[in-house]
């Protein structure tokens, strides 16, 4: 699959479409661990990166990322760092969940569950849809449950340069998630996230401020 492509532009479609990136954070860095891509992400520059891909070109709104703190300590202070850096960054945002302490029914062993991140992800993509905030949704997540949401927005329409504009949604996936249609039927289009475009997105620096 290649990078989302329309017709050439006329006269009364030539303003650059508003794309918004809504990233699933979890399932990423599952789905980055699933590829053996063992390196960590300029998410600003990433959220870059897929504005000047798709459709030749698009205007960034931001690039939200959905995540929860982990439970576990060594893991959480990881998690510190990039989501000090999505906080920073004027082109990223990180829209926080939870996480519920649990029990295991039969060995009462504890762990704990993400709570509120996927409903903020499907809310926003629809709320935005209605309210008009984008043109464009790419949706980074393997999660059949975004399905409905997915469909839901691909029936908005609005006025854009005086002509009715349906909102699209563009699945963004993984070569190994390919095989997921369910996801691919309610986008309609697909981005393929490629080892050679997320090395060019590759953090070198941690700390380092970004715009």
């Amino acid at each position: 699959m290649e990078p989302v492509h329309t017709p050439p532009a006329t006269a009364s479609t030539a303003r650059k479409p508003r794309l918004l990136i809504l990233v699933d954070g979890t399932n990423f860095q599952a789905s980055m661990r699933e590829a053996g891509l063992e390196y960590p992400i300029d998410f600003p520059r990433l959220a870059h990166q897929l504005a000047k891909s798709v459709d030749g070109g698009a205007i960034l709104v931001k690039l939200r990322f959905y995540a929860a703190a982990s439970a576990n300590r060594e893991v959480r202070k990881r998690e510190a760092v990039l989501f000090d850096v999505l906080r920073r960054s004027s082109a990223t945002e990180l829209v926080e969940g939870w996480h519920e302490r649990k029990q295991c029914s039969q060995c009462r062993a504890p762990y704990h569950r993400e709570k509120e991140t996927d409903v903020n992800l499907a809310v926003d993509l629809v709320d935005g849809a209605h309210r008009d905030k984008y043109d464009v949704a790419l949706v980074i997540s393997a999660d059949s449950d975004f399905v409905p949401a997915m469909e839901r927005v691909r029936t908005v329409t609005k006025i854009r340069d005086g002509v009715p504009a349906q909102k699209r949604v563009v699945w963004g996936h993984f070569p190994h998630q390919a095989h997921v249609r369910r996801i691919e039927r309610a986008s309609g289009e697909t981005f393929l996230l490629t080892d050679k475009l997320l090395r060019t997105c590759k953090r070198h620096n941690l700390n380092r401020p970004d715009k």
